[in-house]
């Protein structure tokens, strides 16, 4: 019976330069490097490493699924260095459980589809309504003690999703604002009157006679 040794760290791939999938889960990894050659990379996998940092990705120009899901990554900011800032064709990122608690920009990414920040710490989400492709917005069970507070009270996340015209799908069940609050589903559904699916139901038979928020603040002035 042979035991295949947990990877370290990245090395000895400069060569598959025609690679287009790479899988380096359930590994040891901390840094995300040695990739640079593999340009014509469309998928890679870091599943359960030990990264902290998003970076080492700015040559995969052709990527356009990154799951990074299971890691020790605690902000998703300042990625304009060496990390997603070449990665124009990126359309699925993921991110559930690594305990990130600040979500902000993605700049460089407006192919952007799928971004999935399932189980994590999230406190705040800025700086993504320019993300006009998004379809799917994952955020559910986030248990940070502010979270409550900072969606509950004024919903900021939802300032930046009612600005997203493709967005279908989101799931923001099993946080404190959303548990703790029994207008949650219909007052979401109303500001996101674009969404078909909000948690785990489609919501085309609740939606009937509810206005978009826009018209009520119009009604308001």
């Amino acid at each position: 019976m042979s035991i295949m040794k947990e990877i370290e760290k990245i090395e000895n791939l400069s060569a598959l330069t025609n690679l287009i999938t790479l899988d380096l889960s359930y590994n040891r990894i901390a840094v995300i490097e040695g990739l640079d050659q593999l340009v014509n990379l469309k998928t890679l996998y870091f599943v359960h490493n030990k990264i902290t940092r998003i970076e080492g990705l700015d040559k995969l120009i052709n990527l356009e699924y990154l799951e990074l899901g299971d890691n020790r990554i605690k902000k998703i900011e300042n990625l304009d260095n060496n990390g997603l800032e070449g990665l124009h064709n990126l359309r699925e990122i993921y991110f559930s459980q690594n305990g990130i608690q600040y979500v902000k920009g993605f700049p460089h990414n407006p192919k952007l589809e799928i971004l999935d920040l399932n189980q994590n710490r999230v406190e705040s989400v800025k700086d993504i309504r320019h993300l006009q492709n998004l379809t799917d917005f994952w955020a559910k069970g986030n248990k940070a003690s502010r979270f409550s507070t900072i969606l509950l009270t004024d919903w900021s996340v939802f300032d930046e999703l009612e600005h997203l015209p493709r967005l279908s799908f989101v799931y923001l069940d099993d946080n404190p604002f959303s548990t703790n609050n029994e207008n949650y589903r219909a007052k979401a559904i109303r500001l996101l009157p674009q969404v078909h699916r909000l948690d785990a139901q489609f919501v085309k038979d609740e939606s009937v006679g509810v206005r978009p928020w826009k018209t009520d603040k119009q009604d308001g002035q």
